[in-house]
């Protein structure tokens, strides 16, 4: 079997609770911290795979290549399609993060 590609990597982190935050709206990701997860990818790939994942403004439906919601500036939320079931408390709280760092908890778009 090869290596995983992005997305599958990304979709584990996400589902196995490595990755993401959680609040009562879903599974949040920030930009810093998909930077930091994947440190080992040096390609531009990187930097561009969350801003092509984002499903266009006024839909809803997720596709293979388009699975999360900008929220705000470095912030997207996950697809719920995306997710397996699982409990809350595999989940860093997305309220206990930005507490931690003074941020504002939903941003304006």
């Amino acid at each position: 079997m090869g290596e995983q590609t992005l997305k599958e990597r990304f979709v584990k982190a996400i589902n196995t609770g490595e990755l993401g935050l959680i609040d009562d709206y879903g599974v949040y990701v920030t930009r810093e911290s998909f930077t930091e997860h994947f440190s080992d990818i040096k390609s531009q790939y990187k930097t561009s795979f969350l801003t092509g994942a984002v499903i266009e403004h006024g839909r809803t439906l997720a596709s293979h290549t388009r699975f999360l919601f900008k929220m705000g500036r470095g912030l997207y939320r996950v697809h719920p399609d995306l997710l397996e079931v699982k409990p809350e408390k595999e989940y860093k709280l997305y309220s206990q993060y930005y507490m931690n760092f003074g941020l504002e908890k939903h941003p304006e778009r």
